[in-house]
């Protein structure tokens, strides 16, 4: 998986640097058209994975720090309940 995004990235590398040939002008329209719309559709894919893995950090966090308040919530009520009570 590693090795498919370096892959995706030299290809993109690969394509903005099309846009630096000179050699047929005539089809420099054409080619910035197209070389911009796949440049535009990786950014998209750079920008969604990002945001995903964004959502997943604070998914966890929140997660984390649920179960953190709900342990020393328990561990409170257990040393504050007088002897003898059940703490639930």
């Amino acid at each position: 998986r590693q090795d498919e995004r370096v892959k995706s990235l030299k290809i993109v590398i690969q394509l903005a640097k099309l846009l630096s040939d000179s050699g047929y002008p005539q089809f420099y329209p054409s080619m910035f058209v197209l070389v911009t719309e796949v440049l535009e559709r990786f950014a998209d894919m750079v920008y969604n994975r990002l945001l995903n893995k964004a959502e997943e950090a604070l998914q966890a966090k929140a997660s984390a720090t649920s179960t953190t308040e709900m342990m020393f919530t328990n561990d409170l009520q257990s040393k504050l309940s007088p002897p003898g009570s059940k703490a639930e």
